[in-house]
């Protein structure tokens, strides 16, 4: 009777923790799309599209600063074609870092985004963790004229979480 009961109690938690993973999964899979659905309507505006057109930080950061308004992110940075930072909403002193190291940013420069990814990139910026999702920013949809990267920081609770599978997303 005993081993039968736990046996039993095992199963269930063994379920319960699958049942967990599968929820985690999702909100992050939902985060993530929602990030990159906000960077296409963000790099489809016209304005925004002429304001890094200009490779000007100060026009840049303006209209990063406007849009930024728009959505809920924690991570909202332009690059210009070359992959330098023409604006990083937060932190406008990082002009002109380079961001082709990344992955996903080199990744949007060469035309690609995150959607070729199977996951989301993670991005470790100081003390934050941060799910980010990059996009090219075309001009006329034929030139790439820089990458926008928009992320969500992950908390303490969602880190510890990812811990536990570290094949779910590929940091960097």
């Amino acid at each position: 009777m005993s081993r039968t009961l736990s046996a039993e109690i095992l199963r269930k938690v063994r379920d319960d923790f699958r049942q967990s993973d599968l929820t985690f999964s999702r909100e992050q899979s939902l985060h993530y799309v929602n990030l990159l659905t906000a960077a296409d309507l963000i790099g489809e505006n016209t304005s925004f599209i002429a304001n890094v057109e200009l490779d000007s930080p100060a026009d840049t950061y303006q209209i990063v600063e406007l849009l930024s308004g728009l959505t809920t992110v924690d991570l909202f940075i332009v690059t210009n074609p070359a992959g330098r930072v023409l604006a990083w909403l937060g932190d406008p002193e990082r002009f002109g870092e380079d961001l082709t190291w990344r992955p996903s940013v080199d990744l949007a420069l060469d035309g690609g985004g995150n959607l070729d990814y199977q996951a989301p990139e993670l991005w470790h910026e100081g003390e934050e963790l941060y799910q980010v999702a990059s996009v090219p920013i075309w001009r006329g949809g034929e030139d790439v004229i820089g990458a926008l990267v928009l992320g969500k920081r992950i908390t303490q609770i969602e880190a510890q979480q990812l811990k536990g599978n570290p094949k779910r997303i590929s940091p960097s």
